[in-house]
C-alpha cells in the first residue's frame, strides 16, 4: 500500500524568524527552550474530511512564534494553514484532507514541530489512516432546475450513475456530493474549460443516450461519462496557460470541423473566414475548413475569443520553401492583427504574428474586414517567409519583400504600394472601407520564387455558409 505522509508542521525558519536590528551578537542569545507535551488526533479519517488534532507547547525563556501545518501525500504539499501559538498553552486545529483522484488508501502520517522565536524546536508524531468514502448518494444539479440522485453502482466501486427517462440528450448540470458522515464536508465537481474539476459549479455537458438514459461520474477518477469533452474533431484540448488551448493534427481540406465543449461561449467566437467557412444547416455550430492538407495547430484563445490557426512542417510551424509552398508569415503596426485591432494587434510583435491561409498549392490568402483586422489608416505591414521576422537574404525563399520579388496585380496597386528597400506595405491612394470585406491573395512561383500580390472586394456576408 502507498504510504500517505500528513505533516503537521511549524513554520519554516524564514517566516518565523524576527531580526534585530540593534544586536549584532544575536548569535550569543539564550535561545530558551520549546517543548511538545502532548499530541493526540483522530486515528482514521476519510478523504474530503476535517480532522481534529490537538497539541501543548510550552517555551521557557522565549515567547513561542507561530505554526504552520501542513499536509502531504507521498512528500506533495497538498494543504496546509497557519496557527498562532504565542503563549503556553493547549492548541487545536482541523486541516482539510483534500479529495484527490486515485490516491489509493493508505497510512497516513501526522507531524507537529514548535519553535520559539529563537528558534528552539521540538518534534512530535503520530499516524491516521485514511480511506476514500463510499457515499450514499450524489446529486446531479441541471441547469434546467432538476437534481438526479446518483447511487454506487454495485458492480463498479466508487462509479455513481443517475438514470430516467426525462433525461434530456443535452444534459448539463454540475455534481454535489454532500458532507460524510460527522467530518466531512460538502464536495462539488464542474466543468472548467471542458476539463472536470473539483470545486466548480459550472456545467458539465453531458450526451445522454435515449435509448438508456443514465449519466456518471466516478469518485476515484474524477471522470464524468458520457460527457462532451473540450476537443477538436474528438481529439481533446491541451492546455498551455489559462486562456489558451491547443491541438494538432492532420486536417483535408473541406473536412467538417466540430468544437465540443463550448456550447454556452461558441457565439462570442469571431471565426476567421480565411480558415474556415460553416457548414450548412448547423446553425453555424460546424466549421469546413477551407485550407489544403496538411498539419496545423489549432489554437482555442478563451481571452479573445478566436481560434488561431497555424500551418505545420512536422513538429515546427512552417516556412515558404524553396519551391513556393508551405506558408507566408505577417506583421505589422498596430493597424493588422487578428481577432481586432483593438484587442490583439500585432505592433511588430513576433509572437503576434499569422501566417496565411495555403488556400492552393502555391497560393495563399488573407481575408480581412476593413477596420477590423487590416486599419482603415496608417497602415504599414510586409511578408516573412517564417514566423521570426526575419527579412533573410536575397535567395531567401521570400526575401521578395526587400528584394523587389514582390508585385502588385489587378486591384491591389489601388489600395497598397510597396517600398523596394525595405519591402514595407503601406497605403496608396484609395484606403479599406470599414465593414467591407477583402481578399488578399499572394501566389508564389515555384521557379522564379516571385510573389503576386493581389486584392479583391468580397461583397457577402463572411464567414459564408458551404454543403
Amino acid at each position: 500500500m502507498r504510504k500517505l505522509i500528513l505533516l503537521c508542521s511549524m513554520m519554516s525558519a524564514g517566516l518565523f524568524s524576527i531580526t534585530s536590528c540593534d544586536d549584532a551578537n544575536d548569535e550569543f542569545d539564550d535561545k530558551g527552550s520549546c517543548s511538545i507535551l502532548s499530541f493526540t488526533g483522530q486515528e482514521s479519517a476519510y478523504m474530503g474530511d476535517s480532522i481534529a488534532f490537538s497539541f501543548q507547547v510550552a517555551s521557557q525563556g522565549v515567547p513561542l512564534n507561530q505554526a504552520k501545518v501542513q499536509l502531504l501525500f507521498d512528500e506533495n504539499i497538498v494543504s496546509e494553514r497557519f496557527l498562532s501559538v504565542g503563549e503556553n498553552n493547549t492548541y487545536s486545529a482541523k486541516l482539510f484532507v483534500p479529495f484527490l483522484a486515485n490516491v489509493p488508501d493508505g497510512t497516513a502520517k501526522v507531524v507537529v514541530y514548535a519553535q520559539n522565536e529563537r528558534f528552539a524546536k521540538d518534534r512530535k508524531e503520530r499516524e491516521i489512516q485514511i480511506q476514500r468514502p463510499h457515499f450514499e448518494k450524489l446529486y446531479l444539479k441541471s441547469s434546467k432546475g432538476v437534481t438526479y440522485e446518483m447511487t454506487e453502482n454495485p458492480n463498479v466501486a466508487f462509479e455513481y450513475v443517475a438514470s430516467s427517462p426525462d433525461m434530456p440528450s443535452d444534459l448539463e448540470g454540475y455534481i454535489e456530493i454532500p458532507a460524510y458522515k460527522t467530518n466531512g464536508n460538502k464536495i462539488t465537481f464542474g466543468a472548467e474549460d471542458g476539463i472536470v474539476t473539483q470545486g466548480s459549479t459550472q456545467n458539465i455537458e453531458y450526451m445522454i443516450d435515449q435509448t438508456t438514459p443514465r449519466a456518471c461520474f466516478n469518485t476515484k477518477t474524477f471522470e464524468a461519462s458520457p460527457a462532451i469533452k473540450f476537443a477538436l474533431n474528438g481529439q481533446e484540448f491541451i492546455k498551455k496557460n489559462d486562456n489558451e488551448f491547443y491541438v494538432e493534427r492532420e486536417i483535408n481540406q473541406n473536412e467538417r470541423i466540430v468544437i465540443s465543449g463550448m456550447k454556452k461561449e461558441w457565439a462570442q467566437y469571431w471565426i476567421d473566414p480565411s480558415w474556415f467557412n460553416f457548414k450548412k444547416n448547423t446553425e453555424k455550430k460546424e466549421l469546413v475548413f477551407r485550407a489544403i492538407t496538411g498539419k496545423y495547430k489549432f489554437t482555442v484563445d478563451k481571452k479573445l475569443k478566436f481560434i488561431k490557426v497555424e500551418a505545420m512542417n512536422g513538429d515546427a510551424m512552417a516556412s515558404l520553401l524553396e519551391n513556393g509552398t508551405g506558408t507566408i508569415w505577417t506583421s505589422g503596426n498596430n493597424a493588422i492583427g487578428k481577432p481586432n485591432l483593438t484587442s490583439n494587434n500585432i505592433n511588430w510583435s513576433p509572437a503576434k504574428m499569422f501566417c496565411l491561409s495555403p488556400i492552393e498549392t502555391n497560393k495563399y490568402e488573407f481575408i480581412f474586414e476593413g477596420g477590423k483586422q487590416l486599419g482603415t489608416g496608417s497602415l504599414n505591414f510586409k511578408f516573412f517567409y517564417d514566423n521570426t521576422q526575419s527579412d533573410g537574404s536575397a535567395d531567401a525563399p521570400l526575401a521578395f519583400n526587400q528584394h523587389n520579388k514582390l508585385n502588385l496585380i489587378g486591384n491591389a496597386g489601388t489600395y497598397l504600394t510597396v517600398s523596394g528597400t525595405d519591402g514595407n506595405i503601406k497605403h496608396a491612394s484609395t484606403k479599406f472601407a470599414a465593414g467591407q470585406f477583402y481578399r488578399l491573395t499572394i501566389t508564389v512561383a515555384n521557379e522564379s520564387r516571385k510573389g503576386e500580390l493581389d486584392i479583391e472586394e468580397i461583397n457577402e456576408t463572411l464567414p459564408k455558409e458551404v454543403d
